[in-house]
């Protein structure tokens, strides 16, 4: 089912600027952490849209629709769950890469869609961000532009990219 939903999230029929499936996991798991309840129709125009939150698939059919729709529900009441009843259970759904013959996660994309969970509720999040803000350190490194400019000045080994990207479940759970 997961990848059913990864095709047709990177499929013409989506906006271009649709989440990929580790940017909907991030996301998924913001939404079910976020102080406030997020309607399915709230929640989904962020998916299509991770810029604006407007723009909307062009599904071929209604059958389409529900088969993608209830397959992004479904996968947020499986984050929801988890992290409300096994949390030690829960592992964000990283992507990696081979790099300089390693292979290493790739946790930008995943920081992105936890970013934009946050960022669509800010005023409710705030009192946790500035209470606790370690707990937000790799996300708001790899999942914003002023992250990305922190780490361009000073990168990361591969080493403290990896334990960074080990950080991620802990802090998620510690958040939730």
């Amino acid at each position: 089912e997961f990848d059913q939903l990864d095709e047709f999230l990177m499929s013409e029929e989506a906006p271009s600027d649709t989440m990929d499936t580790s940017m909907l996991d991030g996301y998924l798991a913001a939404v079910a952490s976020g102080p406030n309840l997020v309607m399915p129709h709230q929640m989904l125009r962020w998916v299509w849209d991770t810029e604006g939150g407007e723009e909307s698939p062009e599904f071929t059919s209604n059958k389409e629709a529900q088969t993608i729709i209830g397959l992004v529900l479904r996968h947020y009441q499986y984050v929801n769950q988890t992290l409300n009843t096994a949390p030690q259970d829960y592992e964000p759904r990283i992507m990696e890469r081979e790099h300089e013959g390693r292979i290493v996660s790739v946790i930008d994309e995943w920081c992105m869609g936890y970013y934009i969970g946050i960022a669509a509720d800010m005023s409710a999040w705030t009192p946790l961000l500035v209470s606790q803000p370690e707990l937000f350190t790799t996300i708001l490194l790899y999942g914003t532009d002023d992250g990305w400019q922190t780490l361009k000045t000073r990168p990361f080994s591969v080493e403290e990219h990896e334990a960074a990207a080990e950080s991620l479940g802990d802090s998620v759970r510690r958040i939730h």
